[in-house]
């Protein structure tokens, strides 16, 4: 007997809530038997048959009214539960939809097709002043400004990009001899235009490279790429950022640049450059 009242206190414990929610249900049911059975309707007056039926309306609207404010409590937590998730997943995507590499992205010329303020640093931008000189010949032709910084060859700065960032070589007069031939092929394009095309050396080890794209207009970016300890360029992890749609971090990073560029030297050829 103990053993099955326990049974029956853990079955109204478990299901309170059902129980809660469905009361005025479970009253009306009660009253109907009740006044069917137990009492002798044939005796009940017509008044109290009328209030006896008014009664059970009554619960029987506060029931239905109970069991939609309960379900409408539900649904609107399920919504902010929905709200939340799409908060989380849509609107505040994961670093691995942010970051890309080189492999991802397209082709230099199709993202600088139209800018026409273009700024870029890294370290020796050998592979940059080769592979795209005569695209960036054409920008020259077409009116656009463009700026280069990148190491001074022969500093300290580029012996430690040499040994810790770059992975294409590990040999320091390699590194500096590409340092020396991008400046003198980069200072070529400038020759044609001194205006339009301007190049500064630094001394310091960079944290990042940046291509910078109509920093003076509200469609400019500013792509980022982490310089990594000894990784292919092609792999280097990468994002942009975008005037309007991240400004703080757009004005950080074009700050930067900007102190970068302010503190470093302009690049002339000690001899002539070769034609």
């Amino acid at each position: 007997m103990a053993n099955n009242l326990d049974k029956f206190k853990h079955l109204i414990l478990k299901n309170w809530q059902l129980l809660i929610e469905n009361a005025p249900l479970i009253i009306a049911i009660i009253v109907v038997f009740y006044i069917s059975i137990i009492e002798n309707i044939a005796t009940k007056t017509p008044q109290d048959l009328l209030t006896s039926m008014i009664w059970i309306l009554g619960l029987l609207a506060t029931s239905i009214l109970l069991e939609r404010l309960l379900s409408l409590r539900k649904i609107t937590l399920l919504c902010k539960e929905t709200n939340d998730y799409l908060i989380e997943r849509v609107m505040k995507p994961s670093i691995d939809s942010i970051m890309s590499d080189r492999k991802s992205l397209l082709p230099l010329e199709n993202r600088l097709q139209s800018p026409t303020d273009i700024a870029i640093t890294g370290g020796s931008l050998f592979q940059l002043a080769h592979g795209y000189f005569s695209f960036f010949e054409q920008k020259v032709k077409d009116g656009c400004h463009l700026r280069f910084l990148m190491l001074k060859p022969g500093c300290e700065a580029s012996r430690l990009v040499e040994k810790y960032v770059v992975y294409e070589t590990h040999d320091p007069d390699e590194y500096n001899d590409q340092l020396l031939t991008a400046l003198k092929r980069l200072y070529r394009l400038k020759q044609q235009n001194r205006n339009l095309v301007e190049i500064k050396t630094y001394e310091c080890v960079p944290p990042f490279s940046l291509l910078i794209c109509d920093p003076k207009k509200d469609s400019g970016s500013i792509m980022v790429e982490l310089y990594t300890h000894a990784v292919s360029i092609r792999d280097r992890p990468e994002f942009v950022l975008h005037a309007l749609r991240e400004p703080r971090w757009y004005s950080f990073f074009l700050e930067q640049f900007n102190q970068m560029w302010e503190e470093a030297t302009p690049w002339e050829p000690i001899q002539e450059v070769e034609s």
